[in-house]
């Protein structure tokens, strides 16, 4: 579950008829709450008679709020309306609270993410010069949605925690409630299962604390969601009812939408396929009706996957086919790579303007030091004499300690023994407590590549079944050929991670066995095996290094890291220019050999860095691996005594260097 957005990358949405359009235009604010309709009106009244334009520019983002889960599109005018009167007046809180509209508009409703991204970054850098808190909350948990939805879960779970930690420094404890469950829906997605538990289960505990009493919509889906988690399904249900009702109270058509998404999914578990049928139906129809396209989006996913479960396949693949309008227009690269671009330039800029304000911290620090200089001069005159009487007690205390020497030597020959022996077993006891914690960081790692690797596996298995499935039905020749081209993407999938997770174990506990290779023929062996996967055109390979060279080491675990290393080169090059190119240089120093591959490709980010020789692992966002291939290759390294560094800038490139012992070499001298 996604409190922005649900994180299901299958929807569809399916075009309207001109009459249908003009009729919800028309019929949209029939559905407002008498309430809100009140409020409308006299916020329109008041904007009518003001005089005053800065009056005018508080009621037009007023009126957008009011209306934006009513008419979006009425909301987006009112705002757009503001923000150009408020940048007429320079009016901070008016510009920044019509970017914070606009943007919530476009990534809540229009799913335009790259304009949503601009304008919330542009109410971030204001909101920063304000005190209003809760507001750059807002904008902080808003943006993590954006880093979620392109893929990229560090940055997501970054500005999440901004969110929570200003919320749980200021007390704003309904405010710590709603981001701690942002969280929570980012691991339940990712399926990190226990840590989704966790953060739900805050979340119920702070609201059973409050006995539940004036708990909000939003909260009530979190703890359904917890109960759920943990199959205790009639306790889900309740809360998600409840949370349910208030939104049909409220007129909150986008969550009572998500909501039956919702319930769809809980009665899917349960196995009770009607329910959730009209559950998924009713949040469709209701999606449709008010043009919400992310809520249509979940609820053809539902159906999809309910149809696909009771083997109406034909039904199932309607859904399914329908999905992928949304996600061509929504999930393109292009706009992928806009919204990184728009992300780098605003960090860039608010380095730029961290070191100006760094130079003129140093201009004050150079004043200062100025006259600490004069302060320092008279100090140290004071400190020459002081030394001196320093030097004279010193002596005095050099004397007396003498004499203790002499008393103390009988004493310490008694005790020498006994610290010798207390000693021993200090060692002893640091090897143990090195040796156990070895063993503790070698369980945690099995464990994690247990179950990322059964996710991984689990993923494109059950989309074969799914699709061997829609095939057997289907009568049209086109459509199984199609199903059959993605079951074999599916496969290669599977085949490719069950390889990369047979090598990762016999780097980890297969045994070494030493022999030569001449360094340049073996190197030309993997390129020529590379040269047949298709995105190895348009890229120069350049070898320099010493044609005789002779290495000795485990052939396998250098096959291993060369090929990783040079793959990773290709594949991720740099499609914005021409000369793409992988510089790959040997030489020998010290009974050792030092490699260099050098490439101009995309580059590996800074943050990223340390991460990328981990397990399941993904430095790159358009990255379709397991996650294994750098982990691989820093397990061979270690494993035959090896050092590798890694030097990268995004758009600029990447310089692995690695140097390896010639081992045999090694042997035969300690055998000597």
């Amino acid at each position: 579950m996604h409190l922005f957005f649900s994180d299901r990358n299958n929807s569809a949405f399916l075009g309207y008829t001109r009459f249908i359009f003009l009729f919800l235009i028309l019929g949209v604010f029939n559905s407002v709450s008498a309430d809100n309709l009140s409020t409308v009106d006299s916020l329109k009244k008041a904007l009518v008679s003001s005089a005053s334009n800065s009056q005018k520019i508080s009621l037009l983002n007023q009126l957008s709020k009011e209306l934006m889960d009513v008419d979006y599109q009425q909301s987006m005018h009112y705002s757009m309306e503001g923000l150009l009167l408020a940048q007429g007046l320079a009016d901070t809180i008016g510009i920044m609270d019509a970017h914070f509209i606009i943007g919530q508009i476009n990534v809540n409703y229009s799913l335009n993410y790259q304009k949503g991204i601009e304008h919330l970054l542009e109410a971030l850098k204001l909101v920063r010069k304000t005190k209003r808190k809760k507001t750059e909350m807002s904008i902080l948990a808003l943006i993590g949605f954006v880093h979620n939805r392109q893929g990229d879960f560090e940055k997501a779970i970054k500005y999440y925690k901004e969110a929570i930690s200003i919320a749980k420094k200021n007390q704003f404890t309904s405010d710590y409630i709603n981001y701690s469950s942002y969280i929570a829906d980012l691991f339940e997605t990712h399926g990190v299962i226990d840590s989704a538990i966790v953060y739900y289960g805050k979340i119920y505990e702070l609201e059973k604390q409050q006995q539940f009493l004036d708990a909000k919509p939003i909260p009530l889906l979190s703890i359904g969601k917890y109960f759920q988690l943990k199959k205790e399904y009639q306790q889900a249900e309740v809360f998600y009812n409840k949370a349910l009702n208030q939104f049909k109270e409220a007129k909150n058509h986008r969550w009572e939408s998500y909501t039956y998404h919702i319930l769809a999914d809980l009665h899917l578990e349960k196995k009770e396929y009607k329910t959730a049928i009209e559950n998924a139906d009713k949040g469709l129809a209701l999606g449709e009706k008010y043009q919400l396209v992310k809520e249509i989006l979940d609820n053809h996913h539902s159906l999809s996957i309910i149809y696909s479960s009771i083997g109406n396949y034909e039904k199932a693949y309607q859904h399914y086919k329908a999905m992928n309008v949304i996600n061509d227009s929504v999930f393109s690269l292009e706009r992928i790579k806009e919204i990184v671009g728009i992300q780098s330039n605003y960090e860039f800029a608010m380095q730029k303007n961290e070191l100006e304000l760094v130079m003129k911290e140093k201009v004050m620090n150079n004043l200062e030091l100025k006259k600490n200089r004069e302060i320092l001069l008279l100090m140290s005159i004071g400190g020459f004499f002081l030394i001196i009487l320093v030097v004279i007690f010193w002596r005095g205390y050099l004397r007396k300690q003498k004499i203790n020497e002499v008393l103390k030597d009988r004493d310490e020959l008694r005790e020498l023994k006994m610290e010798e022996i207390v000693n021993q077993l200090n060692q002893e006891l640091n090897r143990n407590k090195l040796v156990q914690n070895q063993l503790e960081v070698s369980n945690e790692e099995l464990n994690n590549f247990m179950y990322r690797s059964s996710h991984d596996i689990n993923s494109p298995l059950i989309s074969i079944i799914g699709l061997t499935n829609i095939a057997l039905q289907s009568d049209s020749e086109s459509e199984r050929i199609e199903v059959l081209k993605m079951i074999n993407t599916s496969t290669s999938k599977l085949h490719k991670l069950l390889e990369e997770m047979l090598v990762a174990t016999k780097v980890t506990h297969g045994n070494l066995k030493i022999v030569q290779v001449v360094f340049s023929e073996f190197l030309n062996e993997i390129i020529k095996e590379l040269k047949n996967a298709s995105y190895f055109s348009d890229v120069k390979i350049e070898l320099l290094g010493d044609k005789n060279l002779k290495l000795n080491t485990d052939e396998n675990l250098l096959r291993a890291i060369l090929q990783n290393l040079i793959d990773n080169a290709i594949k991720y090059k740099n499609s914005a220019i021409s000369n793409s190119f992988v510089k790959i240089h040997w030489e020998y120093k010290k009974d050792a050999v030092e490699i260099t591959i050098s490439d101009n490709g995309q580059g590996i980010s800074m943050d990223q860095q340390a991460k990328v020789f981990e397990m399941f692992v993904r430095a790159n966002y358009q990255s379709q691996g397991s996650g294994l291939g750098l982990y691989i290759v820093k397990k061979s390294i270690k494993k035959l005594g090896g050092e590798i560094k890694l030097e990268s800038e995004p758009e600029i490139g990447s310089v692995f260097t690695i140097l390896l012992p010639n081992l045999l070499i090694k042997q035969m001298e300690i055998q000597s």
